[in-house]
């Protein structure tokens, strides 16, 4: 269910902006989210923006948020008036600064290039903004963390905004806590300029303020044009990381997005020290609402990094699944709802009006059935979110870019001396079952507004899934919670739901569907297939002996995406058993 989707709060913490604007509209004091951002924050030090998805004030974010949700409830996405990258026949002009690896976007691109440039890789990094992160923490579990530090061969532990004992998960009666799962909160402003430094110092290159406004493909290479249309250099393979709102993949997604998540949160103090010592994976207060909504809560303590070293900070947020249906509410009536809701969420905080926000998040997520997404290039990769790569349970690619990078950059630092073909490249961004079979986990935990649901039904469900889960342990939830969906753990936790509640069965098939079912079990099918590929025919292949070097890239490929399409990638951490 939830999985590091909870990881990516994480990123979408990245989302969380400056709430510092103050306006003379009359309508901003209309509803209770336009006044309670109107008002300016109390002095926290100096934020730091940087570029990318949710930059911004408070207002600002959620007006923007509000037009590109009007504009996907309405209608298909519009075509650019001219894709973004355009094929050349002719070699690419020798003057231009060449790099075996471009990046575009550095939020999280940062990370690849990185480890890329000390793999041996030229590479620049191409940001519209500023190289620098925000000031806020992104969550990640301890886990996630040392398998960062360790892919990229860094001390990263001054990023370290954060770290608390146990998360709680929790629908209607039941309720665990859990631990290793996102217990840390990273600055990522702090985060990226450790990067930004040991990128720089190894050869890399970052141009910042630049804008990309189309790319070219020579056979020999790809040419980056700057907004002018003027070339700034040219890659060997160019990765796009700019996020679910990348212009590639908005030139090859032609239909409405299979799922939407809408976020909405702040970054506040003045909660109750006492209490403030643990964290929310995901959690229920409430079923289904008259908005035809199910909505779950996350929340993580911030700023408290020494044992016994207390905090009134933490940041809430409240999300929901649906679809882009055009009478779906806006996110500024969400917001309303949170604001409502924030004082029985949270005990602890007698009103509203008692906050000082920080930040705040306004913010939709997108997600589609046909992912990770391949394009017709046999030079430009899609990855992170602009791929699709994360759970459709998440907000954003922290969690899903430290379990992939290693994968990725093995991949395209192979790439680079050889002249691959389009399906050839690609084939990095294969089908991967276990991100396919979430589908139907989205699928359970909304409601469209045709259906008769009944409101407790979303919160009986994950409270049955959850309970069976956390009786099977660790091993099964913890991966889970990561957004690493595994075929042992699926298939016992389904067993063991339809053995506790076989008259939910029926109710449940009703909710998403029999052609939703049959799809999903086709991706379960795949899931072992992959399960046992990886186990039984693996283990007797070494590609390193294969003399061709395409056919070599791409066996390693294939038995990638079986590991990683079977959740065999995971690292669980057996302290965990004894805790």
């Amino acid at each position: 269910m939830p999985t590091n989707m909870f990881s990516v709060m994480l990123f979408m913490s990245c989302l969380l902006c400056s709430n510092s604007l103050s306006t003379n509209s009359p309508a901003a004091t209309a509803s209770t989210t336009r006044r309670l951002l109107s008002k300016p924050a109390k002095s926290v030090g100096p934020l730091t923006q940087g570029g990318g998805a949710g930059a911004g004030d408070g207002l600002s974010m959620l007006e923007a948020a509000e037009k590109r949700w009007d504009m996907t409830k309405s209608s298909p996405p519009t075509p650019p008036p001219s894709p973004f990258i355009r094929p050349s026949q002719e070699m690419s002009p020798p003057s231009l600064d060449s790099y075996d690896v471009a990046i575009l976007g550095s939020t999280l691109g940062l990370i690849y290039a990185t480890k890329l440039q000390s793999m041996g890789a030229s590479v620049a990094v191409v940001e519209r903004a500023k190289v620098q992160g925000r000031s806020q923490e992104w969550n990640i579990g301890t886990g996630e963390f040392h398998s960062l530090q360790s892919a990229l061969n860094l001390d990263l532990t001054p990023a370290i905004g954060s770290c608390f004992d146990t998360n709680r998960v929790g629908f209607g009666e039941f309720e665990c806590r859990v631990k290793g799962v996102l217990d840390l909160g990273i600055k990522p402003d702090i985060m990226t300029g450790i990067l930004k430094e040991e990128f720089e110092k190894a050869g890399g290159i970052c141009f910042e303020d630049t804008s990309v406004s189309s790319l070219l493909e020579h056979p020999d290479s790809v040419v980056i044009n700057k907004a002018d249309e003027e070339p700034l250099c040219k890659a060997k393979i160019i990765l796009d990381c700019t996020g679910n709102g990348s212009p590639i993949a908005r030139d090859y997604r032609k239909d409405k997005p299979s799922g939407i998540c809408v976020v909405v949160g702040t970054c506040a103090s003045g909660y109750s020290e006492e209490t403030n010592d643990f964290g929310d994976v995901i959690y229920t207060n409430g079923g289904i609402n008259e908005k035809n909504l199910q909505y779950f809560w996350e929340s993580f303590p911030v700023g408290m990094v020494k044992e016994g070293e207390k905090s009134n900070t933490k940041t809430t947020y409240m999300f929901t699944y649906l679809d882009a249906d055009s009478r779906r509410p806006t996110i500024e009536s969400i917001f309303d709802d949170y604001f409502d809701l924030l004082p029985s969420y949270q005990p602890s905080l007698k009103s509203v009006e008692d906050l000082n926000i920080i930040r705040s998040l306004s913010a939709f997520f997108p997600t589609y059935k046909a992912s990770p997404l391949k394009i017709d290039s046999n030079r430009v990769l899609l990855v992170g979110d602009a791929s699709g790569i994360q759970s459709p349970l998440s907000f954003g690619g922290f969690g899903a870019t430290t379990r992939h990078l290693t994968r990725i950059t093995s991949a395209v630092h192979e790439a680079i001396p050889l002249d691959l073909s389009s399906n050839e490249l690609q084939s990095v961004n294969s089908y991967l079952p276990n991100l396919s079979a979430a589908w139907m986990f989205q699928k359970a935990m909304m409601k469209t507004p045709d259906q008769g649901t009944d409101s407790g039904f979303i919160e009986r469900l994950l409270s049955g899934n959850f309970k069976v889960m956390d009786d099977m342990g660790p091993r099964t939830m913890v991966p889970f919670l990561q957004d690493v969906v595994r075929f042992d753990g699926l298939l016992g936790s389904l067993a063991g739901s339809f053995i506790a509640t076989p008259l939910e069965m029926p109710i449940i098939i009703g909710h998403v569907g029999i052609p939703a079912l049959i799809e999903w079990m086709g991706h379960v099918a795949a899931l072992a297939a992959f399960t046992m590929a990886d186990a039984l025919v693996s283990p007797n292949i070494d590609p390193d002996r294969i003399p061709n070097q395409k056919e070599r890239w791409m066996w390693k490929r294939r038995m990638e995406n079986w590991k990683f399409g079977s959740g065999n990638d995971f690292d669980f951490d057996e302290s965990l058993l004894e805790l």
